[in-house]
């Protein structure tokens, strides 16, 4: 999420012309829980930023994308807490 957030708000980057940002991306998809609610959102943000071809664009995805994924890792982290600690 890290990266593909990195090639995705590099301003003066075209980010469509680059494989390691379709790479994370599709890693990101792949990894992702597809039942997970904020998964549907996750994934209009990243066509977003494929399709943004100028730095308000990549801009405006930034604050909701960063959100989403920082809500989806914390569910994910409190789940590996709690079967490590096997609750």
């Amino acid at each position: 999420m890290a990266i593909f957030h990195s090639w995705g708000m590099t301003p003066s980057l075209n980010q469509a012309d680059i494989r390691e940002f379709y790479e994370h991306g599709t890693r990101i998809e792949l990894l992702m829980n597809p039942k997970d609610p904020d998964f549907p959102r996750l994934q209009e943000l990243m066509y977003e930023l494929l399709r943004a071809d100028s730095v308000d664009c990549k801009y405006s995805v930034n604050a909701e994308y960063v959100a989403i994924c920082q809500r989806i890792l914390k569910r994910e982290w409190d789940v590996a807490k709690r079967e490590t600690l096997g609750e």
